[in-house]
């Protein structure tokens, strides 16, 4: 199974990122081979529009099975539960925490779009 992690930095022990498609990296871990890889998401990040979408899109092709984040808005959130994506919004904590409490089945998905709290564009 692989699960992701939006991330403020390179690093497991980077906290998770607090907006998902601004995040800096993802982290797709395989439950199976144990293997992580970070995957560079400035790219997307750096859009003014649609950096969520594009994100949650890339996340379904690469056949994640769970995504978890700080906040999502609508429109990724829909794409990822479209793709049969279950998805974490306002987790917290060092993305290596919360990938450990997916794979043991410690957290529950979100049922809609979650802002979490107010973000300011400049953080």
């Amino acid at each position: 199974m692989l699960i992701a992690v939006t991330a403020e930095g390179k690093t497991l022990e980077s906290p998770v990122s607090r907006r998902f498609g601004k995040s800096a990296f993802v982290f797709v871990a395989d439950t199976q081979t144990r293997v992580v890889r970070i995957i560079d998401n400035a790219a997307f990040a750096a859009l003014r529009l649609g950096s969520g979408a594009k994100t949650a899109e890339m996340l379904a092709r690469l056949g994640v099975a769970w995504v978890a984040t700080g906040a999502i808005g609508p429109e990724a959130f829909e794409i990822l539960q479209n793709s049969t994506v279950k998805v974490v919004a306002c987790a917290s904590g060092s993305c290596r925490e919360i990938l450990n409490r997916l794979e043991a089945g410690g957290l529950a998905p979100t049922t809609a779009p979650a802002p979490c709290r107010p973000v300011a564009d400049d953080e």
